[in-house]
């Protein structure tokens, strides 16, 4: 398993155990929360990744 995939294994368990000692609803907030969170860092990356791209792409043509 790659790194970010133990990161939200345990961070969805520790969500578990959340609802599991406190409000099941609490524990599913947090999941929700938790996944939203870490998609949105994900989209911003691969945002970022492809706006590099472009730029490497446009300082290639120009060179040409």
């Amino acid at each position: 398993m790659k790194t970010w995939q133990y990161i939200y294994l345990i961070a969805v368990i520790i969500c578990f155990l959340i609802g599991w000692f406190t409000l099941p609803i609490l524990g599913v907030a947090f999941i929700w929360i938790f996944v939203i969170t870490f998609e949105l860092i994900d989209y911003l990356r691969e945002l970022g990744r492809f706006e590099r791209e472009v730029e490497e792409a446009g300082e290639e043509i120009t060179e040409s």
